[in-house]
């Protein structure tokens, strides 16, 4: 976890409560098994394979792994330039940044404007544009889901 501006480790801390059915322990271990198995699922599929990372999981021996699965990964946006920099020089292939364009907040492969109108019997909109108490989203959906990007374009430029 990151406390204010420092970036100078590679570590996650976290406090894990079960119902009692296995320990925190056990419980982080099935979680991390489930997405390995995921991975290992496409692993030898002939198409390219992208990782968008958020920034729970971004960290070089993260990354690392992934990289034994998919192509490349693109980096989340939220982290910082000595984060990235270091990702960068100790990831086993290229890496990929996001520099500019609407950052994706949210993805379903339900097709939630559809059944949002369905439902309510409203008239479909899309793109939706959501202004929920300050947090501004452009939701756009297709046959593959539901995007949800934040309102304000991402200038990784600046």
């Amino acid at each position: 976890a990151r406390v204010g501006q420092k970036d100078n480790y590679d570590k996650l801390i976290m406090n894990i409560t079960t119902n009692g059915s296995m320990s925190p322990e056990e419980s982080m271990a099935l979680s991390a098994r489930i997405l390995i198995d995921h991975l290992e699922i496409i692993k030898d599929l002939n198409i390219e394979k992208i990782l968008y990372l958020t920034h729970f999981n971004t960290n070089s021996k993260s990354v690392n792994i992934y990289l034994d699965y998919v192509d490349t990964v693109i980096l989340s946006t939220d982290i910082t330039k000595n984060e990235i920099e270091f990702i960068i020089n100790n990831s086993k292939k290229e890496i990929s940044l996001v520099v500019f364009g609407y950052i994706s907040t949210m993805y379903s492969r339900r097709l939630l404007l559809d059944n949002y109108s369905k439902f309510y019997d409203i008239d479909k909109t899309n793109p939706l544009k959501i202004d929920n108490t300050g947090h501004k989203f452009i939701v756009y959906e297709n046959d593959y889901g539901t995007v949800f990007y934040y309102d304000k374009i991402f200038n990784g430029l600046e």
